[in-house]
């Protein structure tokens, strides 16, 4: 593996693995279709911010308002380089990693963490069994 995609590989493991500890499910509020590092409302933290936390799309006039921000505020983030959240170089790697990193995830509820809050109407239960009361003799 060359150096700079192996940089690039730590990268955006190091965001995903960031993503897995403090926004659990993350990859089910990002789509791979419209995912551009480039772009404050459509990265890997616009489309979170976005999603979960109902931050508006922001024209690239006003990006401190967009969901980048909010996420990089969120996560306390000074470098986002490090993490793979920007680019100044290898876009397109950059994108086809996070591709892989969400699609290693999506479908596998084994590293899923994320547990949606449900409504107790939403729940089928089963009726508790008869209990046999102890007769005494």
């Amino acid at each position: 593996m060359l150096f700079a995609e192996r940089r690039f590989t730590n990268r955006v493991a190091r965001g995903a693995a960031l993503l897995d500890e403090r926004e659990p499910g993350w990859f089910n509020a990002v789509s791979p279709g419209i995912l551009n590092v480039c772009s404050e409302n459509d990265c890997v933290l616009g489309q979170i911010g976005r999603h979960r936390y109902g931050i508006r799309r922001v024209a690239p006039a006003q990006p401190q308002r967009g969901g980048y921000s909010y996420m990089m505020q969120r996560l306390g983030l000074h470098r986002p380089v490090r993490y793979g959240f920007m680019t100044f170089g290898g876009k397109e790697r950059i994108e086809r990693l996070w591709r892989t990193e969400i699609g290693s995830r999506v479908g596998h509820p084994a590293r899923v963490q994320f547990v949606p809050s449900i409504e107790l109407d939403d729940l089928v239960t089963a009726p508790e069994p008869a209990r046999r009361e102890s007769v005494g003799v």
